[in-house]
């Protein structure tokens, strides 16, 4: 993952740089995100599920403006709707 992240990054700043890219304030990655490896059919499946349902996690998320006094530390070690066997390896 630090490659894949390092090298889509060095050419995302390549293409803004001499390419006529559109340059945005901020980060290229989103930080405390979870990285996993999909390792199994269960595993897969889990990760589907969550794709699915996360949106209606939105109005909990602390990213969300609406719970701005949420704050750091107020997310849980495993994603909600992801089975602690399918988010394993992380």
């Amino acid at each position: 993952m630090h490659r894949f992240k390092t090298l889509t990054t060095k050419r995302y700043t390549d293409g803004v740089k001499t390419g006529g890219w559109k340059a945005f304030r901020g980060r290229v990655w989103q930080r405390n995100y979870y990285e996993y490896i999909i390792r199994d059919e269960a595993s897969l499946h889990a990760i589907r599920e969550y794709i699915a349902n996360n949106p209606m996690q939105w109005a909990l998320d602390r990213e969300n403006p609406a719970n701005a006094g949420a704050g750091p530390g107020s997310s849980p070690a495993q994603p909600q709707g992801i089975a602690a066997e399918a988010w394993r390896d992380v």
